[in-house]
């Protein structure tokens, strides 16, 4: 994820299998530092990116 590695190390990346009837991916990136996936969120969410928006937000729970 070279979009992310620009604010700092990845720690773990998960992707998520796509819903039935959805159209999007989503993907879980756990950043070494708060501060880090602050910056990251604040930067990347609503980011144009391939023809389309990307969300980017904090888990409401530890999925890894």
């Amino acid at each position: 994820m070279n979009l992310f590695n620009k604010y700092g190390n990845i720690n773990k990346l998960q992707f998520l299998p796509v819903k039935e009837g959805k159209r999007h991916l989503s993907i879980i990136v756990e950043m070494n530092t708060e501060d880090m996936a602050t910056k990251a969120l604040m930067d990347l969410h609503n980011f144009y990116l391939k023809d389309r928006y990307i969300k980017v937000s904090y888990t409401k729970s530890r999925l890894m």
